[in-house]
């Protein structure tokens, strides 16, 4: 989405880059917003719930950006967003917390920085794989993935491959998206590890 979207906004759209980022803004401010909250609640309800609940209006908003076209109204886009950051920050909370209540406390180390390099792993492939089915896509139509250029804007067909690309790389994360919030439901709730006595006199 973030990578993506801005040049659909400037390029596709003809926006300019502040107005585009006020419409990319709504995600940021939902993270912001039900951040905190999300860890709350899967306090008191558990983590399952929340985490699925998450993950539907992340799958949700991708769904909505695969269906993005030239005549979209941009308010659509900010309510993906919004639905997008939402989620993320629904789901992160609680999707910690069932990791970390899962294992043990002398692995909290290691199973941290694990995660981490996931979700560093995670942005890479998530930025590689949608780029490469925009390229593949603007290929076969008969175009270069290049809208730097101020005079290619002119071409209607340019921006309209573009477009397509974007759609299918779209469909491509939603997909990824739908298996992720399956696994989401299919997660056992989380256990409670009881504490091991000698580690809490240790740690003291």
């Amino acid at each position: 989405m973030f990578f993506l979207l801005p040049f659909f906004l400037v390029s596709g759209a003809g926006m300019t880059t502040a107005r585009a980022a006020l419409y990319m803004l709504p995600s940021a401010v939902a993270m912001a917003l039900f951040g905190p909250f999300s860890g709350r609640i899967a306090d008191k309800i558990g983590t399952k719930a929340p985490s699925l609940i998450g993950m539907a209006c992340a799958t949700l908003s991708m769904y909505i950006f695969s269906t993005i076209t030239l005549d979209s109204n941009p308010l659509v886009i900010s309510l993906a967003a919004a639905l997008s950051g939402t989620g993320l920050s629904i789901f992160m909370a609680p999707n910690t917390t069932s990791i970390m209540g899962d294992i043990d406390r002398r692995h909290y180390g290691v199973i941290s920085a694990f995660m981490n390099l996931t979700r560093n792993a995670a942005h890479i492939v998530g930025i590689a794989i949608p780029t490469a089915v925009l390229v593949l896509v603007m290929s076969n139509m008969g175009y270069e993935a290049d809208l730097s250029a101020p005079q290619k804007l002119i071409d209607l067909g340019l921006r309209t491959s573009y477009v397509s690309g974007m759609q299918r790389a779209f469909q491509v994360s939603l997909f990824f998206m739908v298996v992720a919030m399956v696994v989401t439901g299919l997660v056992p709730k989380t256990r409670v590890t009881p504490v091991n006595p000698n580690i809490e006199r240790q740690d003291q």
